[in-house]
């Protein structure tokens, strides 16, 4: 009887358990059938976007790499008006994308050019099931403030930064690729041979700079050094890759700008070309479009802050005040030339990693710092947009030397090796100016040297060759009595070894300068 007893007990709690299991796994299918929570768009007719251009999120269950869909999905917008933001063109290791916050992003293309058509799509947009976001295609804007005054000056700004003994270790590498997502890149004797071929976003040359802004960016970044020419930039010898988004007035506002479909396919193309460092002296609206690209970059973004005074903790300020997947957005503040905050600069002790020159935006060539302009000459100039590339060109120091780095890696190093300075305490989280020479010293002396680290690492590889090849002759049924045996065995270790150069030889030292 107690053994009748026990076998009933044992059968309800194995029927318990079943039941448990199967509604664990109801509750998990339904989960994973719910859609995401939709965020819709705040935008009205009074706000600065493209009149015939829609932008897409699409649900992570419903979008995915390089996915197509079907026309029927959308309505009646034809696949040629259809471009994915997001696309990969090359292969791309699936441990480095992060899938949980990748989403893919897609741009429509209106046949009406209206604000009002626009607005009236999103809406239509909003409620079909798997599209989580659908919002308009903003116009961006470069945070320069010119000064009138067209004088040369000095570069007190690389002397503030402790530049010059940076250089002691090295000037750069033209193995190191900066993107400069901006209105191009003018043709300039001083830049000329540090500048490579990129790609133009607005239908015209990347090598053109109607505004001015890109060539400015780029002369701090990587004007060329020691030439007996002009100025040097934070890097002597470095690769400018003019990424062109923004251009002249446009239709709805008369002031240079580009638009956020422009700089998601800069940014995309950047991610594809394997460019590790941007440099983004611009703002925009809380774009949800532009940051789902954003998140699916893996290099770092250095971004300007803003020239309107204000705490970006209060008045956010975009993409400064967005925190992404890989924490690889590293916002800049500016400094003037007594190492203050400058009026114009935004800031914040929470939001702002760092401050950088910046100048002061009197029409004085003393106050302003000194760089490339458009029209073949060197200018002083000032604003956010100034001090970012200074901290993206300190960066393109350091990987000279270890080659990729990791965002995290980066910030944490650009942060904490500063000049303490009293007046940013308040002003930035690094409560001190950029040192480009305790960067660049920390990152020699704490990482492996880059060329040291590929020659050992191929060397590893290629004295596991022998026993890789051996075990797969084995596998193979092979013994040293079969004469062909030996001829696959050594075939196998030359390619075997071939394959270790590729990987840790070539590829790898050409993220070197030594």
């Amino acid at each position: 009887m107690k053994k009748c007893i026990l076998m009933i007990l044992a059968l309800l709690v194995l029927v318990f358990s079943s039941f448990l299991f199967v509604s664990a796994q109801q509750e998990v299918t339904e989960e994973d059938e719910r859609f995401e929570e939709k965020i819709y768009s705040e935008a009205t007719i009074d706000d600065d976007f493209v009149g015939d251009s829609v932008l897409v999120v699409m649900d992570k269950k419903v979008g995915g790499i390089n996915k197509v869909h079907e026309e029927s999905f959308f309505g009646d917008f034809p696949k040629e008006y259809i471009k994915d933001l997001t696309e990969l063109t090359v292969d791309i290791k699936d441990a480095l994308i992060d899938v949980k916050n990748w989403r893919q992003v897609l741009q429509i293309k209106l046949l009406e050019n209206s604000k009002e058509n626009v607005l009236n799509v999103i809406r239509r947009l909003e409620r079909i099931e798997g599209i989580v976001y659908a919002g308009p295609d903003y116009f961006l804007y470069p945070d320069a403030t010119y000064p009138d005054d067209p004088g040369y000056g000095n570069q007190w700004a690389l002397t503030k930064i402790n530049a010059p003994a940076a250089w002691d270790f090295t000037t750069g590498s033209t193995y190191i690729k900066v993107g400069i997502i901006d209105t191009g890149i003018a043709y300039h004797e001083d830049l000329d041979a540090n500048v490579i071929a990129g790609w133009s976003f607005d239908g015209s040359s990347e090598r053109t700079d109607d505004d001015g802004h890109g060539t400015v960016v780029a002369g701090i970044v990587g004007a060329v050094g020691n030439n007996n020419t002009g100025i040097t930039g934070v890097n002597w010898n470095v690769k400018l890759v003019p990424l062109k988004f923004a251009t002249g007035a446009t239709p709805y506002n008369s002031a240079n700008g580009g638009t956020s479909s422009q700089a998601a396919n800069a940014i995309n193309y950047a991610k594809n070309s394997g460019i590790p460092i941007v440099n983004l002296s611009w703002t925009v609206a809380n774009d949800p479009a532009l940051l789902s690209v954003i998140n699916g970059y893996f290099g770092l973004l250095v971004c300007s802050v803003g020239n309107d005074g204000q705490n970006i903790d209060l008045v956010k300020r975009y993409p400064a005040s967005w925190r992404t997947p890989y924490n690889n957005i590293l916002t800049v503040g500016a400094a003037d030339r007594r190492d203050t905050p400058a009026s114009y600069s935004a800031y914040s002790s929470t939001t702002v990693d760092i401050f950088a020159p910046g100048g002061e935006c009197v029409p004085s060539s003393t106050l302003g710092v000194l760089t490339t302009d458009n029209l073949g000459g060197y200018s002083p100039k000032c604003g956010t947009s100034i001090a970012a590339p200074h901290v993206a060109g300190v960066v393109a120091l350091m990987m000279s030397h270890s080659g990729y780095m990791d965002a995290f890696s980066i910030k944490n190093i650009i942060s904490r090796k500063v000049t303490p300075v009293t007046a940013l305490n308040s002003s930035c989280v690094a409560k001190g100016l950029l040192n480009a020479y305790e960067a660049v010293k920390f990152t020699v002396q704490s990482f492996i040297p880059c060329r040291y680290g590929c020659m050992t690492s191929e060397q590893t590889c290629a004295a596991n060759c022998s026993n890789a090849c051996n075990q797969e002759a084995i596998n193979m049924g092979c013994n040293p009595s079969i004469p062909w045996c030996w001829e696959w065995f050594n075939n196998c270790v030359s390619e075997c070894e071939q394959n270790c150069t590729n990987t840790y030889g070539t590829s790898c030292y050409q993220g070197c300068s030594y």
